[in-house]
């Protein structure tokens, strides 16, 4: 549920990116990704109920042409999982890499989505 949610916000900020350069017009300045700083807004701790449990989110500062969050989701004193994202500036867009852990740390998948 927390990847949908986490999924969710960041393809809605990069459709609207992607919106917005396609109905700019020629005068219209450009939305292209300059600079990951463009994402610092996401900078900050954040949680919320979901589930029946509190879903807790961290991004750290953009640094080195990438934005890292630690999230967390806890239920009935129980920590379900654990899930490192990772959004990297790559020539003029940007590239979403994220991992779950379960409570055990151990990888939902063999590979980073």
């Amino acid at each position: 549920m927390k990847q949908i949610l986490t999924t969710t916000i960041v393809v809605v900020l990069l459709v609207g990116i992607g919106e917005a350069k396609e109905l700019a017009g020629p005068n219209t300045p450009s939305t292209e990704i300059i600079s990951i700083n463009q994402l610092e807004w996401l900078t900050g701790s954040w949680q919320g109920p979901i589930d029946g449990g509190i879903l807790e989110e961290t991004w750290l500062p953009p640094r080195a042409n990438t934005i890292t969050a630690l999230v967390r989701l806890t239920k009935d004193d129980v920590t379900e999982f654990v899930e490192l994202i990772k959004i990297e500036k790559v020539g003029s867009s940007l590239e979403l890499r994220l991992q779950i852990f379960d409570s055990s740390l151990k990888p939902r998948w063999e590979k980073p989505h």
